[in-house]
């Protein structure tokens, strides 16, 4: 079990690459009493205060974003595991991926026929967007109030 001394005393910043292909500043520290805070110079998380890119750095799919440096991946290891912010992150994870699922289960499946089969098809896969769309917005406010509930003063010493 990692002791406070063992936490890293100041917050990991990593500069990854989005899928977009543009840079963007990754900030993580470890907070007292288990919290994490968390930066992201995207324009998404100054609007919303989360982003895919934090959620994968809490997932650790730090090589899909360049960082290949173990010391990096060591630091942020030792911030991350553990925390209601992993767990929430994982969470927000899945529902990503359950969303982006039942959007392109949508796109390959769009039909203007009036054909009674059809109709049903296309209801059945839109309760199914909007049961992974409620599920996504659900996730996302649980991230965004877990990374809220970190204190903001009480940095580890």
């Amino acid at each position: 079990m990692l002791t406070r001394s063992d936490l890293p005393e100041e917050p990991v910043a990593l500069t990854i690459r989005g899928a977009e292909g543009h840079e963007h500043k990754v900030t993580v520290g470890r907070r007292a009493a288990g919290g994490v805070s968390l930066t992201c110079s995207c324009a998404m998380f100054s609007r919303e205060t989360w982003c895919r890119h934090t959620v994968d750095v809490l997932c650790m799919r730090l090589r899909a974003l360049g960082i290949t440096d173990p010391d990096a991946e060591f630091a942020l290891e030792t911030a991350v595991m553990g925390t209601k912010a992993e767990d929430v992150a994982h969470e927000l994870d899945r529902a990503l991926i359950a969303y982006s699922r039942a959007l392109e289960r949508l796109d390959a499946s769009r039909s203007a026929s009036l054909a009674a089969d059809a109709i049903e098809t296309m209801a059945g896969i839109a309760r199914d967007l909007a049961d992974a769309a409620t599920t996504l917005a659900d996730a996302a406010l649980r991230f965004r109030r877990a990374l809220a509930a970190a204190p903001e003063t009480d940095r580890l010493p």
